[in-house]
């Protein structure tokens, strides 16, 4: 089983289920993903490769996770997209939302935008229908939002009309001479606005100076030491708990952690899919009163798998370097294992920026263990996991 279909399934687990729409699809995988101009899709499009490009009409929606995704033609329904570049050219029916590394829009979305990412560029040619929500680095609106304008970001610079109201977090803003707010600008900022001379803003303009930094001064001794003593019962807890999983369920324990060990590509794979997939369904899920629960279920399964992950690459790290010096046979030395590499992990915590890197990769093989685990089980099914 290849990553590229392990990521269709983890869609189809995910985001499908949470959607409550026909169950017809078609899916798709490879290195490059064409869709020709002469072709129509009926059903939904689910994509997972490297490189996918739509030029044909998609009548249902489009689920993409790809290094880079173009689509030129139509799509009568909306667009979902995890992928690191995603380029609209072609006429979204519905909505989109996309979680990814760069958005550009160059044709007309009908409803509601949401981007979480990067960088995105609202070009001349673009046109989103309804409100528009974001967080991100750089947004770029060349192009007119019909509704209302909110997120958060660094850089935002408006060169068009914003239908309703504009509500910003941000550190940069600029309103160029051709910008039009059709209702109040709303925006907390460090820094004023750059509002350029002929700039049109029709409503109240409200400039909130954040707060957070006169707090800071004076609890900034007890954040310190609260942040410490957090991750010093965080490292006790979860070294009690992984020690009552290793006692009770040696064997399952021991095959995620041998999953990273001999498939640290589809872990780490396959965590990204997990840790980017799962927010996204949820949000979708939480837009519906059934997938309120559905959401909570499977973000508390997320947590427990997030848990697991890390007992499974702590004792990852610990055997690798203790089985240099002795065999990791007794329950003593696997035990001791794992507490070794728990340290490990959790000692680069105390350190800015670096804690957190640590937390990111070490979630991604773990959780991602648990799937490679699988899949080595159901490749070898005559062996049991020791």
């Amino acid at each position: 089983m290849k990553t590229r279909v392990i990521i269709i399934a983890i869609s189809l687990l995910i985001l499908f289920s949470l959607t409550g729409t026909s169950y017809a699809l078609d899916a798709r995988t490879g290195e490059i993903i064409l869709i020709p101009s002469d072709e129509v899709i009926d059903e939904d499009l689910y994509l997972a490769g490297d490189t996918a490009i739509i030029e044909g009409t998609v009548n249902g929606d489009i689920w993409a996770a790809c290094r880079d995704i173009t689509v030129s033609g139509d799509v009568m329904g909306s667009v979902f997209s995890t992928s690191g570049n995603t380029t609209l050219l072609g006429r979204v029916k519905n909505g989109v939302k996309v979680m990814g590394g760069t958005l550009k829009i160059e044709n007309q979305i009908g409803h509601d935008l949401f981007f979480f990412g990067n960088k995105l560029d609202i070009t001349n040619n673009g046109i989103i229908g309804g409100d528009f929500f974001f967080g991100a680095r750089e947004i770029i609106i060349d192009g007119p939002v019909m509704g209302n304008l909110k997120g958060g970001g660094q850089t935002v610079i408006i060169n068009n009309r914003i239908g309703g109201d504009a509500k910003l977090w941000l550190q940069y803003l600029t309103l160029s001479n051709s910008a039009v707010i059709g209702g109040d600008l709303t925006y907390t900022s460090d820094e004023e606005a750059l509002i350029q001379p002929g700039a049109d803003i029709r409503g109240a303009v409200m400039h909130q100076i954040p707060e957070y930094r006169d707090r800071l001064k004076d609890i900034f001794p007890f954040l310190i030491i609260a942040g410490v003593v957090a991750k010093i019962l965080n490292f006790v807890m979860t070294l009690l708990v992984g020690l009552v999983f290793i006692l009770l369920f040696p064997r399952w324990i021991n095959s995620l952690s041998d999953a990273i060990k001999k498939k640290p590509g589809a872990s780490v794979g396959w965590g990204a899919v997990i840790l980017v997939g799962t927010p996204i369904g949820v949000l979708i899920a939480f837009g519906t009163i059934v997938g309120l629960a559905l959401g909570g279920v499977v973000l508390a399964a997320l947590y427990i798998a997030l848990y697991i992950g890390h007992i499974a690459i702590s004792l990852c790290i610990g055997t690798l370097i203790l089985g240099q010096i002795t065999r990791i046979e007794k329950k003593g030395v696997i035990f001791g294992s794992f507490a070794l590499g728990l340290f490990l992990i959790t000692l680069p915590r105390f350190i800015p920026v670096l804690g957190n890197i640590v937390w990111v990769v070490a979630s991604l093989f773990g959780v991602g263990s648990i799937v490679a685990a699988l899949m080595i089980k159901k490749a070898e099914p005559g062996k049991k996991a020791k």
